[in-house]
């Protein structure tokens, strides 16, 4: 004997022997309730029995080959069947479902099979070695269990939930080791046109290494895991790429055909077979007919629901909510919505649209509606819809709108060619839209589960376009809304300024011939047009809101002051002792008109909460690079609760039709906007004290060229 046969011997010896002593193991625990028990005790034992009968061989080169070619396909389809056993389940009903089985069976007989007849049909049989007689057909077939193994191995592992992994984790690497290392040692062969007697011999020892992992398994495993989430989409293409690969191999045995056929042409008709061949696989895969098809055949055969349902959701709501270039309008992705769930090719959606509101077309896709205008529904089918969620197929409308003559389809449908179904949109107790869909790509039949998951999609559908047209109604609202408070506020600027104007009218003729009442008349009217230019300005888009530039703080207030002195009781500026002398060099950053307005609506609001013979004063101080503007009176005063919920309010006001109640919220908006804020101290009946402070301006930040006085 050679040193190859010992390493055989002892290899596949120690294997045998080591998965003798699992299979043992699994007798002596004897859980006649475990699901794999069973299973794993006739894989173990079968590869026991091959492996011994490798081990065996070396010693007596005469034994039949059919039986060691036997034995490893035995073992192959225990393996494989206990795969297709943890793919499928125990619950499957429908033969299709099973299909993993048949082939675990199957695929390694028809290998038996052939490597049999390859053998015998040998004019000379070297009864010492398969691999001489029969390297077509038993490496080939040992590579195709290998890859069949690994493929239901790999969807397993894919797509059992999480939980479950814990359990199956050790069983899939013992077996998976398995597979790759047939897949290894046969496509070594394939490529060499011979099986390496190393790799052939240490297989057993390598096998031998996997049985504490699938020890771990069976004792973890207490349980079957039937939560296998088996995806649609990586079964649709898995189907179509081993449809593809069966279809390959068959223009590959075409083409060695024509070669060993063909004669002097041989070669030109094989390239010329082998490109047709290619062309049309290739318009196969990518036509929709054919991939709907698959899917239909896939849904019907292999899975216990027609939908993926979680698949189904994430799809509906990435197309709805993601919005991107190639979605469309909301309309349109509504269409699309439900016609991806049943392969229809388009549709055409109605809204309420129009006063009085009616059902009019928004949206159509690839169903062409003759008569837009006049594509309406009356109140009897509208009601009908509402009603009990009616969905309506073409074909049924034909034969049964007698036992529901208000179900019947509007007459205008007839000239539609290719509609399908109509879709009630329900939003209780509404009917938010209608939604026609287009006859799908291949001709299918609808069941119970259909019927159920659009009606579902149609109360979501229904809920979107709601949500929708109520985002598009508060977007009008918005618009319109802003559109009134500029008003108010252009209101509350133009009330000073005809007050300012009003004033100087009614002094006009008696202090017309008075020299300082023109200077002080020509300077107010300066102010109202400066403040009018700007307030048009920053309407017309030229004035840049929230101007900012160095301010005297002291002109400013005085100015504010004198403007409100035409009313009583007339407002008094004080100054802190200690900064008499500084006060007209206090500076702050703001807009300087801004800053006069919001002072002069401050002293306003003091002067109409204060009787006549109050007083109201104004002072300014300087403290912490702080410079704090307070209006001071002793007038009815506010609540903490009106201070804390209704005082900085828009638009709430305490002066009926004669304010605005913008007054405090304008001035708190401008204190903020440039760094400051607005504080307010008040007792009912003792008067209030409103505070104004902004961050004093750096005298090093500004040049004496942007000071406004």
């Amino acid at each position: 004997m050679h040193a190859t046969d010992w390493i055989t011997t002892t290899s596949y010896g120690i294997g045998g022997i080591t998965f003798l002593v699992f299979g043992g193991v699994l007798i002596i625990a004897n859980r006649k309730d475990h699901p794999l028990g069973s299973l794993l005790l006739w894989a173990s034992l079968t590869s026991a029995i091959w492996m011994l009968l490798l081990a065996y061989w070396p010693h007596h080169p005469h034994t039949p080959l059919y039986i060691v070619t036997a034995a490893e396909a035995l073992s192959n389809s225990a393996w494989l069947f206990l795969i297709g056993r943890l793919l499928v389940g125990y619950k499957s009903q429908s033969p299709w479902r099973q299909t993993p089985v048949w082939v675990a069976i199957a695929a390694p007989l028809i290998w038996f099979l052939a490597t049999i007849a390859t053998i015998y049909s040998s004019p000379s049989i070297n009864t010492t070695s398969i691999f001489v007689n029969a390297q077509e057909t038993f490496i080939p077939g040992g590579l195709t269990l290998a890859i069949i193994g690994l493929v239901m191995l790999e969807q397993i592992w894919r797509n059992v939930v999480p939980e479950d992994r814990w359990s199956l984790k050790y069983l899939c690497i013992g077996i998976g080791v398995q597979l790759t290392y047939n897949l290894l040692l046969y496509s070594e062969a394939m490529l060499y046109h011979d099986i390496n007697s190393i790799l052939w011999g240490a297989r057993g020892a390598v096998f031998a290494l996997t049985v504490p992992l699938l020890l771990i398994s069976f004792f973890r495993n207490k349980k079957w895991p039937g939560s296998l989430l088996i995806s649609r989409r990586i079964a649709f293409h898995s189907a179509t790429l081993i449809a593809a690969g069966a279809y390959l191999l068959i223009v590959a045995g075409g083409g060695f055909y024509i070669r060993d056929f063909g004669g002097s042409w041989a070669s030109f008709w094989e390239t010329l077979f082998i490109a047709a061949a290619s062309i049309l696989l290739l318009s196969l895969m990518v036509s929709e007919q054919i991939r709907a098809r698959i899917r239909v055949f896939l849904s019907k055969n292999f899975f216990t629901y027609k939908y993926d349902y979680r698949e189904e959701w994430n799809r509906l709501t990435n197309l709805l909510y993601r919005h991107s270039s190639t979605n469309g309008l909301p309309y349109e992705r509504v269409i699309q919505a439900a016609a991806e769930i049943v392969d229809s090719v388009g549709g055409a959606l109605w809204t309420l649209q129009g006063s009085p509101p009616s059902y009019r077309l928004v949206a159509s896709s690839n169903l062409h509606i003759p008569d837009q205008d006049g594509a309406s529904f009356d109140t009897s089918f509208i009601a009908f819809m509402t009603s009990g969620d009616w969905i309506i197929t073409a074909d049924s409308s034909r034969s049964d709108h007698g036992k529901h003559p208000a179900g019947k389809p509007p007459a205008w449908l007839k000239h539609v060619q290719n509609w399908w179904l109509i879709i009630p949109l329900v939003l209780k107790p509404d009917l938010v839209g209608i939604l026609i869909l287009a006859r799908p790509r291949i001709p299918r039949s609808l069941t119970w589960e259909d019927w159920d998951l659009l009606k579902t999609v149609g109360q979501q559908l229904a809920a979107y376009l709601s949500q929708y047209e109520a985002n598009q109604s508060l977007s009008q609202s918005r618009q319109f809304q802003a559109v009134h408070q500029l008003s108010i506020f252009l209101m509350h600027d133009l009330k000073n300024l005809i007050a300012q104007q009003s004033l100087l009218v009614s002094n006009a003729a008696k202090h017309k011939h008075n020299p300082a009442f023109i200077d002080d008349m020509i300077a107010t009217i300066e102010d109202s047009v400066q403040r009018m230019t700007q307030t048009l300005g920053q309407l017309q888009g030229r004035e840049t809101v929230g101007l900012k530039r160095r301010v005297l703080v002291y002109e400013f207030v005085n100015k504010a002051v004198k403007n409100c002195e035409d009313r009583q009781p007339s407002p008094v500026l004080e100054l802190d002792r200690k900064q008499i002398g500084t006060a007209s060099s206090l500076s702050v950053m703001c807009d300087p008109l801004a800053l006069v307005n919001v002072l002069v609506h401050m002293i306003r609001n003091a002067q109409d909460a204060t009787p006549d013979t109050g007083s109201i004063r104004v002072k300014l101080v300087a403290k912490k690079n702080r410079i704090t503007i307070s209006v001071i009176d002793n007038g009815v005063g506010m609540t903490p609760q009106f201070i804390r919920e209704r005082l900085f309010k828009p638009f709430d006001t305490t002066k009926s039709a004669k304010g605005m109640g913008i007054g405090a919220y304008q001035a708190q908006s401008f204190a903020r906007q440039y760094g400051g804020d607005v504080e307010v101290e008040s007792v009912p009946g003792y008067g209030t004290r409103f505070h104004l402070w902004l961050p004093e301006a750096d005298e090093t930040s500004m040049t004496s060229s942007e000071v406004s006085t």
